[in-house]
């Protein structure tokens, strides 16, 4: 290859990046500047909204202090009812006694001395 051949070569190289450059200026910038607006015009703000949000939720060690003081509480609650149900069953045993025994005493009353044995 001579020096003439060489200089033609890259003469054609310059105007094809030359090409290439304008092809990027007026046709990749411009939309890449239509994403940029689209990305800032949709994302930003929902980011912003989420920014927001995040200080709000609840976190693992939160959720598992209120599981705990919770099931403490329900513990409590069920020992409390649990309670109040024996008492509750006491009282019908105690009545079903005495009317048992009132049965029973009535009973042996009419019933004549002997007839039992």
């Amino acid at each position: 290859m001579d020096d003439s051949m060489i200089a033609t070569h890259l003469k054609n190289l310059d105007l094809r990046l030359g090409n290439v450059e304008q092809i990027l200026q007026h046709g990749v910038e411009p939309r890449l500047t239509r994403v940029e607006q689209i990305l800032q015009q949709n994302i930003e703000p929902r980011l912003a909204h989420v920014e927001q949000i995040l200080p709000t939720l609840v976190t693992r060690e939160y959720l598992d202090e209120r599981l705990t003081a919770q099931s403490g509480e329900l513990r409590q609650e069920f020992r409390e009812g649990l309670e109040q149900s024996r008492r509750h069953m006491d009282v019908i045993a105690e009545s079903l006694r005495s009317g048992i025994q009132l049965i029973a005493e009535h009973l042996a009353s009419i019933m004549p001395k002997g007839a039992g044995s």
